[in-house]
């Protein structure tokens, strides 16, 4: 639903999430505008943006009319996650400093398994000419996120112990 309305009135598009839901209830006020009652669900706000010829022209003016809402539900969007961005860095924080060789380089281990899963499946097994097996999209992403992140921290330690012994 956010991508329909992003194309018209794109500060009011930005605060709907990839479920439909939006924040600060702006869901129930464009429900309003096309006549759908106080409560109206995010499919039946989308059925009425994509039936109504005149949908552009009330979502600028609800736009228009909501911009200090809006910006609120913006702002607790970027709160909620900065909030989430904050807590994940202060788990790497923790992993770092933590008493075991384990704790403190999983995500070594991890990438060491992500280099030999991917030289075993594009390399090895061609090379003895068994099939290679379909790797979802989404878990080359996970890898690479892994990777990202190891690399990021092991970085950035590394130059804190440059820094220390300066």
């Amino acid at each position: 639903m956010g991508s329909a309305i992003t194309k018209v009135a794109p500060a009011l598009g930005s605060v709907f999430g990839p479920a439909g839901a939006a924040v600060g209830g702006l869901v129930g006020v464009i429900g309003k505008a096309f006549g759908l009652g106080d409560s109206p669900t995010p499919d039946a706000v989308l059925t009425a943006l994509q039936s109504s010829p005149d949908a552009a022209v009330k979502l600028a003016q609800i736009e228009a009319d909501h911009k200090d809402k809006i910006l609120a539900a913006l702002v607790a969007m970027r709160q909620a996650d900065s909030a989430d961005v904050s807590e994940v860095n202060q788990t790497i924080r923790a992993d770092m400093a933590g008493a075991s060789w384990l704790q403190q380089n999983h995500h070594a281990i991890e990438s060491l398994l992500c280099v030999f899963l991917v030289i075993g499946v594009y390399f090895l097994l061609p090379l003895f000419k068994l099939k290679v097996p379909d790797v979802p999209e989404f878990a080359f992403m996970m890898l690479g996120a892994i990777l990202g992140i190891t690399a990021y921290k092991r970085g950035d330690a590394g130059i804190q112990a440059v820094k220390n012994d300066a």
